[in-house]
């Protein structure tokens, strides 16, 4: 998550516990809550900004990124690197490994979907639920 909005929230929940006297603990868990929801929201421009980050076209023979046309793609050494150790691992973790989080997480919790604490930590993602049509 970028910094900014990550300092931003941190910011935000750290003066709404000095008004609303939360403690350290309530705190922490507003703030990771606040930071799940934004990066699920978000999750789908993420992923398609890394997509587009290694998509390459040919142009006059040449290999060019795509969203960044003065990039080649082939015999850049810091593009190839940047792919390698930044890119495909952001995707590993965008893509496959925070949905297999989530996942596993509402899995382990699936006969306890209506209860409270549960409720409150996964709203976003419930909305909608019904008992009846669980396959939905």
């Amino acid at each position: 998550m970028p910094a900014f909005v990550g300092g931003g929230l941190l910011i935000f929940w750290l003066m709404a516990a000095n008004i609303y006297k939360l403690t350290l603990i309530d705190t922490i868990k507003n703030l990771l809550q606040s930071q799940i929801i934004i990066i699920t929201f978000l999750l789908s421009s993420i992923i398609n900004s890394l997509a587009d980050f290694v998509n390459c076209t040919t142009i006059y023979n040449e290999d060019y990124n795509v969203s960044f046309l003065t990039v080649q793609c082939t015999h850049n050494d810091t593009y190839l690197f940047w792919r390698a150790f930044y890119i495909f691992p952001a995707f590993i973790f965008y893509a496959l490994f925070l949905p297999l989080i989530a996942f596993v997480y509402m899995f382990k919790n699936r006969r306890k979907l209506s209860h409270l604490d549960v409720i409150s930590k996964l709203k976003f993602l419930l909305n909608g639920y019904k008992k009846e049509s669980y396959y939905w």
